[in-house]
């Protein structure tokens, strides 16, 4: 059994909160079943009701919560601008104010109990290079980044225009500089799919590791067959955290650019989103053909009603959890190619259609539509290929990433 530290800057409870906790929260369960886990959660007090931390108490020896003011001083902003000017320090989009402070929290507790290995996620991957030069002797070094900030940041300056681009350009160079740092001075960084990793490093060092998302498999219907009623309402949907601007911008997509052209074509069609927090655009959608279902005790009853998935994502790095719990469901999926791009093209082709444009996506869409069979077909090969994805292969293979095995 190992001791570890795990510093996150947020709760991994409640488990459903967003894509980051999806990934923590079985993680966090896992090693804290198996080995002597503490926790350590940087929490802004004003808002200290929803980190959670008695559900986190049940799964590790203790809980320490780092708080943090989101008020920043002015001595903070000298002390952040005079550390910005070292060339290995990160960037200001990777920069917290308070960061410096629980470099030393971390450092305290590392002087006073003897960890095998520390787990810090991406945003306080600073952290991990102020330890470096606080402490001499440190334990095991993993960084969790999840996805890769140079390419969220890369896939960002679609959207600005030519007057911002080459600044934008610019501090990309810079973050992917700064990650790739990063990687170099701990001893793993872990990236959900091939594509982050492969974003910043180019070749595999000894490492970099993948660990892909898994599915939770919670459902009742795992073995439920899926049968395709010709005369029934046809339902669209999306997946996801509502209140995620991301997300809010693929649903308005979905439904003015995809949703509205094809119903005027089949009168039966209608679409279900699916996921917590909507805001008031998404809320307003609501309608007899559109349903927002708000937060759910479960989300499988409506992936199981719902006929075909789009997810037209333009910003976002990463495997998308949405796109795992579809193809679970054994659900057609069609998506943009950031939503697909973490997925093993090889495998994935037969359950999945990527699509870009809005024509090129309503084109996807339609052929399913009008083909129950090939809806049934792409659903089997999706159910068949998420299999790949199952927590219960993934965690170990964590978990030898974290103790270096």
């Amino acid at each position: 059994m190992a001791k570890i530290l795990l510093v996150l800057s947020k709760s991994p409870f409640p488990e459903r909160s967003d894509g980051i906790t999806i990934r923590l929260n079985p993680i966090f369960k896992y090693l804290g079943g198996r080995h002597d886990v503490d926790l350590v959660i940087a929490c802004d007090p004003r808002k200290r009701r929803i980190y959670r931390a008695q559900e986190a108490r049940q799964f590790c020896n203790s809980v320490t919560e780092f708080n943090y003011d989101s008020k920043i001083t002015i001595l903070q902003k000298i002390q952040t601008s005079i550390d910005l000017l070292s060339p290995k320090r990160a960037p200001f989009e990777a920069i917290k104010f308070w960061n410096r402070r629980l470099a030393k929290r971390v450092q305290e507790k590392l002087a006073s109990t003897s960890y095998d290995a520390v787990i810090l996620t991406g945003d306080l991957a600073d952290v991990a290079s102020m330890l470096m030069s606080l402490t001499e002797s440190l334990p095991r070094i993993i960084i969790e980044w999840t996805d890769s900030p140079s390419l969220h940041m890369y896939r960002r300056i679609i959207d600005c225009n030519i007057f911002c681009y080459f600044f934008r350009k610019y501090r990309v160079l810079l973050m992917k500089r700064w990650e790739r740092y990063v990687n170099h001075i701990c001893d793993a960084a872990v990236y959900v799919t091939k594509t982050d990793a492969m974003f910043v490093n180019g070749d595999f060092c000894n490492n970099i590791h993948i660990v892909a998302n898994g599915i939770v498999d919670c459902d009742d219907n795992h073995d439920k067959i899926i049968t395709i009623n010709k005369d029934k309402d046809i339902f669209l949907g999306f997946l996801g955290n509502m209140g995620y601007a991301a997300n809010v911008a693929a649903a308005l997509r979905l439904y003015e650019h995809i949703f509205l052209p094809l119903r005027k074509e089949f009168r039966n069609l209608k679409l279900r989103i699916i996921g917590r927090a909507p805001t008031e655009e998404i809320l307003s959608l609501n309608s007899e053909d559109v349903i927002v279902t708000g937060e759910v005790e479960s989300i499988w009853p409506h992936i199981y009603d719902t006929d075909i998935f789009v997810f037209p994502m333009t910003i976002g790095a990463g495997l998308q959890n949405k796109l795992l719990e579809a193809m679970h469901a054994a659900k057609p999926v069609v998506a943009s190619t950031i939503c697909t791009g973490g997925l093993d093209i090889d495998g994935a082709a037969a359950a999945t259609i990527t699509a870009d444009t809005n024509q090129e996506l309503c084109n996807a869409v339609r052929i399913l539509i009008i083909s129950p069979e090939r809806r049934s077909l792409m659903g089997q090969a999706a159910r068949s290929y998420v299999q790949n994805y199952d927590w219960r292969v993934l965690l170990p293979k964590y978990e030898n990433v974290v103790l270096g095995r």
